[in-house]
């Protein structure tokens, strides 16, 4: 389970730089593997692309919203990122189920949640970037590998 949508927002399409695919589905679907169901996206202010958002408030990729799909796909399953060049995004003011979490943090119900900055791009963490704006409350705990975090965003 990557990311599960329990009160939905608005869904976007945000494009993704496709200027690197070489034609090749299998090729160009394993090039997009980083963007997971769950993660945080958002749109770089350099180049206008799709990329895992930094929480860190000199980033140039703002949060947006959640990752609805997981962009690589699987052979025996339609690849609609590769297809379309573009993806599904949730936004807005909704709950979310995500695992796509920091490791090594615990969350407990009530805490503001960010996301992550530099490797931990796209990912939810507890502990505020400086000057970071908090993605939303934690209404539910998690702690430990595989664990899911219900979200409000408040975005």
């Amino acid at each position: 389970m990557a990311l599960q949508i329990l009160h939905k927002g608005q869904q976007i399409s945000l494009a993704i730089d496709t200027s690197g695919f070489t034609g090749d589905p299998a090729t160009d679907s394993a090039s997009l593997s980083a963007y997971v169901g769950g993660k945080v996206a958002g749109v770089n202010s350099a180049t206008g692309f799709a990329a895992l958002a930094d929480g860190a408030a000199a980033g140039t990729v703002y949060p947006i919203g959640f990752i609805i799909n997981d962009a690589s796909g699987y052979f025996y399953e339609n690849m609609p990122a590769v297809a379309s060049g573009m993806i599904a995004v949730t936004h807005g003011n909704c709950v979310v189920v995500t695992d796509q979490l920091k490791s090594g943090i615990t969350f407990t119900a009530g805490e503001v949640v960010y996301c992550g900055t530099g490797a931990d791009a796209g990912l939810i963490t507890n502990v505020a970037p400086t000057g970071a704006t908090p993605l939303g409350i934690a209404l539910s705990g998690a702690s430990g590998a595989g664990a899911e975090l219900t979200i409000a965003v408040s975005r």
